[in-house]
C-alpha cells in the first residue's frame, strides 16, 4: 500500500512540475517566462557575433530556455541546463 501511496505522489508531482514548461513556447516573451516561471535557478549570458542569448535554467523542472536579448523572446526550449545559443 505504501509503495501504492509513494507512486502515485511522485506522479502526481512529477505533472505539477512539468505543468508550466508546457505552457511555454518558442517565440514567447520575456515577461511571460517571469510570470509562469518565475525566477530562475540560474541565469546565463552568451555573446556569439555581437548577438546576445541569455539562458533560464529552472531546477524544478528541469528545463532551460533561451532568450534571444535583443527580440525578448523564447527562440529555444531545452531539457536539463545547457548554455546554447539560438540559430
Amino acid at each position: 500500500m505504501n509503495k501504492i501511496i509513494a507512486f502515485v505522489f511522485t506522479v502526481v508531482f512529477s505533472n505539477f512540475c512539468l505543468s508550466s514548461a508546457i505552457n511555454m513556447e518558442l517565440g514567447d516573451s520575456e515577461d511571460k517566462l517571469y510570470e509562469i516561471e518565475g525566477d530562475a535557478t540560474q541565469v546565463t549570458e552568451l555573446t556569439i557575433k555581437d548577438k546576445t542569448f541569455i539562458t533560464y535554467f529552472y531546477q524544478a523542472t528541469n528545463t532551460s530556455y533561451i532568450v534571444d536579448k535583443d527580440l525578448k523572446t523564447i527562440c529555444k526550449i531545452s531539457q536539463g541546463k545547457v548554455d546554447l545559443a539560438c540559430p
